[in-house]
């Protein structure tokens, strides 16, 4: 299950826009959507509003619609088309699912009454932030009971102990191992999750105080539980397994801020990371950071742009990010007008302009830039620049005095 287009009808927020999640030539829709945007812009409000519209009839969204793509349960025949595809189109899309219409939304949310847990569509809803304050350390089997909607939050994270538990008895029981090399494949089955990250502490096994808790070693060979792991690994880690206690195929998951907490050399990876977690799932991801935004295609963004007046940016308005230097994805898709300390950065303008001033004097000049030199040191390739032009100027102005000596 993936959402092809967001159409919204006269919205409080977004007024009346489409916003389309498919490939340039429009013949597949995206399995990966990052969202961008200035704070206000609207992200969550997208996310929130995607969950409503297929969970629940609200007046907000009277004419709005989602295009939802279905193809491969077809295919597979999880589901039984009650029409044919339209002709020409290559992939089948349930047309305009309308949450205010109860009609239409309980014949959507029936649809996948037939179909097996662990492959029956649902959405996945990640907050920006998980409280790990409730995390239960009780031995107690794990067992997802399915929802169409799931929510990533420290009511769910308090059970992973559990689930982890569980997941390594699976393994003992089902492949007749003894209790050693399950605990091994379960926890290489766990980290080769996060293999796209360059992370420094790995699931190792269990305490064996009978408490059953995760226990973790990083690269200086330290052992200690969850509660051990920095705010960063621990945001990832919970929404990870979160993920995986859900066994999650065919589903949409919905993730605010995917970089929170996490190192930029981590949030260079961390979408490759939700990518790789079941089959057949749409990501869609919130974010405000360019290392997220420079490791996906131009065709996966989105900006929301001017929430006075919404506009939604896409590859055909925006300059290539893909691997891009995190300047240029600054400038280029988030509208920074630069990647300084502002302060500095006036300084900066403040003296080429000067260097161009009628009024302009050598001495001041120097003074100018060697407080500058003392913040910048003496290799900034704006200061570089502006030795250079002061030495064109002094040229310049020596030419012309020679010319008007002879």
């Amino acid at each position: 299950m993936k959402i092809n287009k967001i159409h919204f009808e006269n919205h409080p927020f977004f007024g009346t826009v489409d916003i389309d999640f498919t490939s340039p030539d429009g013949n597949k829709t995206l399995d990966t959507v990052v969202i961008a945007g200035i704070n206000g812009s609207g992200k969550t409000t997208l996310l929130n509003a995607i969950i409503d519209m297929m969970t629940r009839s609200d007046k907000r969204f009277d004419g709005s619609f989602l295009d939802i793509e279905l193809t491969e349960l077809y295919e597979k025949g999880l589901l039984k088309r009650e029409y044919p595809p339209l002709v020409g189109r290559s992939r089948y899309f349930e047309n305009q699912f309308n949450a205010a219409l109860k009609g239409k939304k309980r014949n959507f949310l029936n649809q996948f009454k037939g179909i097996h847990d662990r492959e029956r569509p649902k959405i996945v809803y990640m907050p920006t932030e998980i409280n790990f304050n409730k995390i239960n350390i009780e031995t107690t089997p794990y067992a997802y009971k399915y929802k169409f909607l799931n929510i990533i939050d420290e009511n769910f994270a308090k059970d992973t102990p559990n689930f982890f538990a569980t997941f390594i008895d699976k393994y003992v029981y089902s492949k007749n191992l003894l209790p050693d090399q399950s605990i091994e494949l379960a926890c290489k089955e766990i980290n080769a999750i996060f293999k796209e990250l360059d992370i420094e502490s790995w699931i190792v096994g269990l305490k064996k105080d009978g408490s059953r808790m995760p226990v973790f070693k990083n690269n200086a060979g330290k052992e200690f539980d969850i509660t051990g792991l920095s705010s960063g690994e621990k945001q990832l880690f919970f929404r990870i397994i979160g993920l995986k206690m859900m066994d999650i195929n065919n589903s949409i998951i919905l993730i605010d801020e995917p970089e929170i907490s996490l190192h930029p050399s981590w949030q260079q990876g961390v979408i490759k990371v939700y990518e790789n977690i079941g089959r057949n799932n749409q990501v869609i991801a919130a974010t405000h950071s360019p290392h997220v935004l420079s490791s996906v295609k131009n065709e996966n963004i989105r900006i929301l742009a001017d929430p006075a007046d919404i506009q939604v940016l896409d590859y055909k308005d925006l300059k290539n990010s893909y691997g891009a230097p995190i300047r240029r994805v600054l400038k280029d898709l988030m509208g920074l007008k630069s990647d300084r300390d502002p302060g500095v950065q006036l300084k900066i303008d403040n003296l080429k302009s000067y260097l161009r001033h009628e009024g302009y004097s050598p001495g001041e000049f120097e003074v100018r830039f060697k407080e500058l030199e003392g913040i910048l040191g003496t290799t900034d390739e704006d200061l570089i620049r502006l030795r250079m032009g002061k030495l064109r100027k002094e040229k310049r102005e020596e030419a012309v005095s020679m010319t008007a000596m002879n």
